[in-house]
């Protein structure tokens, strides 16, 4: 009877740390290694944009890599399974990369202050998903 009560309060004392793996698994999707280097790539090449700004073609050669980037992420993205969390953040990146290419692609000249803001704000941002898919539930391997 002792060992009932103990293993009854352990599952209820330790509630959310036993369970909540378990509940992840079957509501958002698992860890995805390719969607991670996609968004690392992202979060990479804002980085070294940012550093870049002072040279109009190398940051507009940047933005067109981000875009691109940018679509292939959420291409790839749109239709993993149990991704809606990061579906929405994913679309909001991408249309990041459109804004900037877009300014690239139709202004002469883009102000230095733009360009660092931008890239600074595309790089947190995917940053930011970088984390939510890094915290994700690993697939078992048994």
């Amino acid at each position: 009877m002792r060992i009932f009560i103990a293993a009854i309060s352990f599952v209820l004392l330790s509630g959310c740390t036993v369970i909540q793996p378990f509940i992840d698994k079957f509501t958002i999707a698992q860890f995805d290694e390719n969607e991670y280097a996609l968004v690392n790539k992202i979060r990479t090449v804002a980085d070294l944009a940012g550093q870049r700004c002072d040279d109009q073609l190398t940051s507009k050669l940047y933005a067109k890599s981000l875009y691109h980037y940018g679509i292939e992420l959420k291409n790839y993205s749109q239709y993993i399974p149990k991704n809606e969390q990061t579906k929405k953040p994913v679309e909001l990146l991408y249309k990041m990369t459109v804004d900037v290419n877009d300014r690239y692609n139709k202004q002469e000249t883009v102000s230095k202050t733009y360009c660092e803001l931008k890239y600074k704000s595309i790089q947190q941002s995917a940053e930011m998903i970088q984390k939510a898919i890094g915290n994700r539930p690993r697939p078992s391997v048994w």
